[in-house]
């Protein structure tokens, strides 16, 4: 009696310029986006991601993970932890916790609906530096030529 036993081959790849490529010859944010975007395409299990735009650049935040993320609001509940202001304000978050950390712990310093004034001030702050920083920031950015 001959029994055989495949070994399991798992293979992923990721599309860049209309090309194919095995994900081991990408860079560590198109890894990580390739492996978020499969994540985010399947189930409606609740879901938990860590700083899902580390190794990504802001193009790819936004491309895919906050239309992922409102997609995916749909049907599942999602819970996110980020540092990046584009995932909770564009990412339409219901409900946010400013953290803090002091003595030791992380606590939250504000919690509420982005609608809330008090909270929109705390994501300002927290993620865009200020209110001086966003404003310089989008001075700069706002010129058109």
């Amino acid at each position: 009696m001959l029994a055989w036993f495949p070994e399991d081959d798992l293979r992923i790849e990721y599309r860049r310029d209309g090309t194919w490529h095995p994900i081991h010859q990408g860079s560590q944010g198109q890894r990580s986006a390739a492996l978020l975007a499969f994540l985010l395409a399947f189930g409606d299990e609740p879901l938990v991601l860590d700083q899902p735009e580390d190794d990504l650049d802001n193009h790819l935040i936004y491309d895919l993970i906050v239309r992922q993320i409102r997609d995916n609001k749909l049907r599942r509940q999602l819970i996110v932890v980020t540092h990046n202001p584009n995932v909770v304000v564009n990412g339409d978050a219901d409900l946010v916790h400013v953290m803090e950390f002091g003595a030791g712990q992380c606590f939250i310093q504000q919690s509420g609906a982005l609608q809330e004034k008090a909270v929109r001030e705390e994501v300002c702050r927290v993620m865009e530096g200020g209110r001086e920083a966003f404003s310089r920031r989008w001075k700069r950015l706002g010129r058109e030529n």
